[in-house]
């Protein structure tokens, strides 16, 4: 990783870049679904930040966007909108760094939180954005961005908004290596009961929603381990998913419960709610 430098952008080509970045890492083919040139800029010169990871050839394979923003109570924050890496860069870490480069530009601010958005139902950006930056989520947002295209085809833009306290325990442990992450049979074992699980049926791999009127400690939530997949082989399905995860995410949160926690075993997913 040492060939990788990351910075913020600087010129009007590395500006460019981001364009391509975009359209590669999102499967984009329509334009309007971009963050024009103009936006970058005069976000970087406002507050915001627009940086980018360059290999050793000085290519940009990889960026992060952001801007300020003001929570309900008027505290500032900063909204993190996109992050992308090249299909040939992934898994490298690379998002990773730009999240961790991020955080210490907003730190330098005065600045805590980062808020931003991701699909609940994609199991990478969950294990990323939960299980390894340690954010939390607790409110969610119904088709936020309308019909769109490219991997988001097909199904309502629903998104979970995340909040990345930079200097909570949870985000220290977990960027210094110090976080063991519960077992999905030990949580069983203490008795943390499903509010919804998958279940093989003659359609394929199902949601079946569970009793979860109680007020319990915690919940356990399962999502589909390749959504993607899903969607190509049953939109029926995948839609299901959306529907009955939508509708369990949105009762738990409205009641106090919050997503700290994300699992991935044996081909399954789960995401861990407490109150």
């Amino acid at each position: 990783m040492a060939e990788v430098l990351i910075r913020r952008l600087a010129s009007l080509e590395e500006y460019r870049a981001v364009e391509q970045v975009e359209r590669a890492a999102w499967s984009i083919d329509d334009a309007r679904d971009l963050v024009p040139l103009h936006v970058l800029i005069t976000a970087q010169k406002n507050g915001g930040l627009v940086a980018g990871a360059f290999d050793q050839d000085g290519a940009l394979i990889g960026f992060i966007f952001g801007f300020l923003g003001m929570t309900a109570e008027g505290r500032l924050k900063h909204c993190s909108h996109m992050a992308a890496v090249l299909p040939r860069a992934q898994g490298r870490e690379i998002g990773y760094r730009l999240k961790r480069f991020q955080r210490e530009e907003v730190l330098k601010q005065g600045i805590e939180l980062i808020t931003w958005t991701y699909d609940p139902l994609q199991r990478v950006n969950a294990r990323f954005n939960i299980g390894k930056l340690g954010a939390l989520a607790r409110t969610y947002h119904h088709n936020l961005y309308g019909a769109m295209g490219g991997v988001n085809a097909g199904v309502p833009s629903d998104r979970f908004e995340v909040e990345w306290w930079l200097r909570s325990e949870a985000v220290a442990a977990r960027l210094a290596g110090r976080h063991v992450p519960p077992r999905l049979a030990d949580l069983v074992a203490e008795g943390v009961p499903f509010a919804l699980r998958g279940d093989s049926t003659a359609e394929g791999y199902a949601p079946q929603l569970l009793p979860y009127a109680a007020q319990r400690p915690a919940y356990l939530v399962e999502i589909p381990y390749d959504f993607n997949a899903l969607k190509r082989e049953s939109l029926a399905l995948a839609q299901a998913w959306r529907r009955e995860s939508g509708r369990v995410f949105s009762e738990l949160f409205a009641r106090g419960y919050a997503v700290c926690e994300f699992l991935s075993e044996a081909e399954r997913a789960f995401y861990l709610l407490r109150a």
